[in-house]
């Protein structure tokens, strides 16, 4: 059996708002869906702070909260 998003490169929560192209505007950096602007969402950049997170679920574990723009 094939595993099932089992595998994330930093949060689940960031996985799924990054796939939507929820992705702030300070962290655009003009190529699409960028390895770099992932990264940049969840760790931050010197001229973009990362993005908030919190706990959720009440586990014992902090998520990415997505940030969401108008178009």
């Amino acid at each position: 059996m094939p595993p099932s998003n089992d595998f994330s490169l930093y949060d689940h929560v960031l996985d799924a708002a990054f796939m939507l192209g929820a992705v702030p505007s300070r962290f655009r950096t003009g190529e699409t869906s960028s390895i770099d602007e992932y990264f940049r969402m969840a760790r931050g950049a010197k001229d973009a702070p990362a993005m908030e997170m919190t706990k959720w679920f009440d586990t014992n574990y902090h998520f990415i909260v997505p940030e969401f723009e108008e178009a």
